[in-house]
């Protein structure tokens, strides 16, 4: 049953740095803007600020009895549309992430149904006008989901996700290079010995070099923050686990001035108040296996709760940690 239409409300807040400081300076607000019309709903899933000071847009829509399509709008620097696009087939096509390119244009992924086989990852490259340049499929025939994506420093991209099309368990963290015309250059899973591992985010650092969050399954069956970084070539040079008992859920990374990296995500506080949004500084201060700590963390929580690292620690791979593993295999088909 329909409940009414679905909008999508989009606020801008200058100062957005200051949201990652532990003391919760919130920036200040700008504008606001209901996009959504008719009988659609829209979902948003990913926003990127673009070079002209505007903002690009991405998700999916979806209306009674009809297909879910992909869905991009590019707005104005005051958060009007100045255009919008959707993309799809005869099944469910849907739009993790978008990021502006170098060009001008943009790079989109996710995962459709409509094109290969069952759920494939999804991936297009887009004019500055939204008309598709390229768009292929990755993976094989289980489900395989586009979750982030970035432009590479060579011209081509880099995504991370997860597969169920390859490895032992039920689900393996996926990355994989691409060319700028969007050919694979590498592909890796990756799994810890547990049943369900994937990579929200990824990152690319100079050098080559990229970063990348997910989750991993750990031994108790909770959730831990996954990070690796990977070289230019898709192997891990560092790899960490890093929670408590409870659910510890790392969603996105991005680099931090002094070479660390900001992670956030969500976790179970245990308080029986559900998940609270997390927010966590690394550090690279450390040797490998111990270059990692949380230096601090917040989670903002409808009654004003913070918390201290006390709260999430590394753990070691000799104790409560699985081993982790890099299952390396060709694209078959």
């Amino acid at each position: 049953m329909r409940h009414g239409r679905r909008s999508i409300y989009l606020a801008w807040c200058t100062t957005l740095a200051s949201f990652c400081s532990p003391l919760g300076a919130y920036g200040s607000h700008q504008w606001a803007h209901m996009i959504g019309w008719g009988s659609v709903d829209y979902h948003p899933s990913s926003v990127d600020a673009t070079a002209d000071g505007g903002f690009v847009i991405a998700g999916y829509t979806s209306s009674s009895g009809l297909p879910t399509d992909a869905w991009i709008a590019k707005l104005s620097a005051a958060g009007t549309i100045s255009w919008q696009k959707i993309f799809g087939g005869a099944d469910g096509d849907y739009a993790e992430a978008v990021r502006q390119t170098a060009d001008g244009g943009y790079i989109l992924g996710g995962y459709t149904e409509s094109f290969g086989n069952g759920s494939e990852g999804w991936a297009l490259k887009l004019d500055a006008s939204g008309s598709v340049v390229w768009q292929k499929t990755y993976g094989g025939t289980g489900d395989d989901v586009i979750l982030s994506l970035e432009q590479t420093g060579d011209g081509g991209y880099i995504f991370a996700g997860r597969t169920t099309s390859f490895g032992a368990a039920d689900s393996n963290a996926w990355t994989v290079k691409l060319s700028a015309t969007g050919t694979v250059e590498w592909e890796k899973r990756r799994a810890t010995n547990q049943a369900i591992d994937l990579a929200y985010s990824i990152k690319a650092i100079a050098g080559g070099v990229y970063a990348m969050v997910g989750i991993a399954e750990g031994n108790a069956g909770s959730w831990d923050i996954w990070f690796l970084r990977i070289n230019p070539t898709g192997t891990a040079t560092d790899r960490h686990i890093i929670g408590s008992s409870k659910n510890d859920l790392g969603k996105a990374i991005d680099a931090a001035g002094d070479g660390g990296w900001f992670v956030s995500g969500y976790f179970d506080s245990g308080a029986g108040t559900g998940y609270d949004g997390l927010l966590l500084k690394l550090n690279s201060s450390r040797s490998h296996r111990r270059c990692l700590e949380a230096v601090w963390g917040s989670h903002p929580g409808g009654q004003g709760r913070t918390s201290g690292p006390q709260d999430l620690a590394e753990k070691t791979e000799s104790t409560t940690t699985p081993s982790i593993t890099d299952r390396v295999e060709e694209d078959s088909r």
